[in-house]
């Protein structure tokens, strides 16, 4: 994947993340992904997959409210 093709990604991901469109950047991560939040926080601990990494931020990202 070129420089052009990562930056479209990533513009992708940053709009849909500002539109609050999150099946859209569930779609991005990897089905093999592994999300590692460090810590002792409540969501520390690897997430695995799509979902568990889609849970993990929601979950995040509602503490910020």
């Amino acid at each position: 994947m070129g420089a052009l093709e990562k930056e479209a990604l990533l513009r992708k991901g940053y709009g849909a993340m500002a539109a609050g469109d999150g099946e859209t950047v569930v779609g991005m991560f990897s089905p093999e992904g592994i999300l590692h939040v460090g810590g002792r926080g409540p969501f520390h601990g690897d997430h695995r997959g799509r979902e568990e990494e889609a849970g993990a931020q929601r979950e995040g990202a509602a503490g910020d409210e």
